[in-house]
């Protein structure tokens, strides 16, 4: 196993333990929208990010893909080759700037920081529109977590 695949699997271990562990309402990713061609960036809290080795952004849609992975000790900042020149990763704050949206962005990006402990520290659910307003796409989920629909119709 690559360590890369080690990594995906530890994200989406944790994505997927933060997601049962709570109630729904605190789990729920932050809703970002951005108009097609433009950049977002996503924010993590600085100050209750435990210490840490290497954090983490991934994006998940039909499968689990690694943004950048950022190690602490070295300041070292690798990001994919596919995100490589549509990627900004500020080392200050964590903060992860995508250039350039396209409707295929769409879904579910996570951050973990790998340490002593593995800790979920951000998600956000992206939706990305046209020009005129209209979302391409909308991430359900509760498709990906039942656990989520069982907590919404128990409500």
């Amino acid at each position: 196993m690559t360590l890369a695949s080690i990594h995906l699997l530890l994200t989406l271990t944790a994505l997927l333990i933060s997601k049962t562990a709570g109630s729904f309402a605190e789990n729920q990713p932050k809703s970002l929208s951005v108009k097609l061609g433009n950049s977002i960036q996503m924010d993590i809290n600085k100050n209750s990010i435990p210490p840490f080795d290497e954090l983490i952004w991934t994006f998940f849609s039909n499968y689990s893909k690694t943004i950048v992975t950022y190690h602490y000790e070295t300041k070292e900042i690798d990001p994919d080759t596919a995100y490589k020149d549509r990627v900004d990763f500020n080392d200050q704050n964590f903060s992860l700037t995508l250039k350039n949206m396209q409707k295929n962005d769409c879904g579910l990006y996570g951050a973990i920081t790998i340490g002593d402990r593995t800790t979920h520290v951000g998600e956000y659910n992206v939706s990305v529109v046209e020009n005129h307003g209209s979302p391409t796409a909308i991430f359900l989920p509760w498709i990906l977590f039942p656990s989520m629909l069982t907590a919404m119709i128990m409500i």
